[in-house]
């Protein structure tokens, strides 16, 4: 029996854990009652109000803030690994399965683990990424999730080259953090930091306030700033589970 620290708050609780001759066994924590995010948003229709995707959103931000933290990068955010406690009126989210995670680190990661359909542009054109930018990327995808009710792109050409449609529906701010996180560019992500300051996280923000489209003027924060994404063709070749796909040597990603 080993050692257990005090875990992230929205993470699932490592209650012990024993070694044996080949294998280790972890016990977790199981929150009842509970969901993972995908079956939550299928419960309610397939899409979820803005309002609701907000403070979903808000406390993922902050646990990967905290997980960062411990020194820890998680690789593999998807709804499916996010669990919903449905015991109180307001959601709480835990983040469980940190199988594909690793050590943070500042460099670049250059080993891709995870599911593909949420890796970020960066790893198929130089098979290289970074973890705050990637982790924005997979943040982004999660809140399409939730407010469009399907993945934004289903095809490594559709994730490196071709904007998210994006519902008519949707509140201007909420657009503007949609397009931010999803930016193809690495450096036109905000960090997580800037998300949590981003109008749209705030909570005296009307939900639906300010239905129009454009973007923040220049001269703005980071994540305000218009991304201009890489324009040529590549051959539209769809991803598998893993990320482990071969990189483009004739177009390079400005980091």
């Amino acid at each position: 029996m080993g050692e257990v620290v005090p875990p992230p708050r929205a993470a699932v609780a490592l209650l012990d854990w024993f070694e044996l001759d080949r294998e280790l066994v972890l016990v977790l924590e199981r929150p009842v009652p509970c969901m993972d995010l995908y079956d939550y948003i299928q419960m309610r229709g397939g899409t979820l109000q803005e309002e609701h995707a907000r403070v979903i959103l808000r406390q993922l931000v902050e646990a990967m803030r905290e997980v960062h933290s411990r020194g820890v990068l998680h690789r593999d955010l998807k709804p499916e690994n996010v669990l919903v406690e449905t015991g109180s009126t307001s959601p709480r989210i835990r983040v469980l399965d940190f199988g594909c995670g690793c050590i943070l680190r500042d460099g670049p990661y250059t080993e891709c683990y995870g599911t593909s359909q949420y890796t970020p542009p960066e790893w198929f054109l130089s098979e290289s990424y970074r973890a705050g930018p990637s982790t924005v990327w997979q943040l982004g995808v999660v809140l399409y999730d939730m407010l469009c009710g399907d993945q934004p792109f289903n095809t490594r050409r559709e994730i490196i080259y071709e904007e998210p449609y994006i519902r008519d529906q949707l509140s201007r701010h909420c657009v503007d953090l949609l397009r931010r996180c999803l930016a193809k560019r690495p450096r036109g992500r905000p960090t997580l930091d800037e998300m949590l300051l981003h109008p749209w996280l705030q909570p005296d923000t009307p939900p639906g306030s300010s239905r129009t489209r454009p973007l923040a003027p220049a001269g703005h924060a980071p994540w305000l700033q218009p991304d201009t994404p890489p324009g040529s063709s590549e051959p539209d070749t769809p991803p598998g589970q893993t990320c482990s796909l071969s990189p483009e040597p004739d177009i390079n990603i400005d980091f």
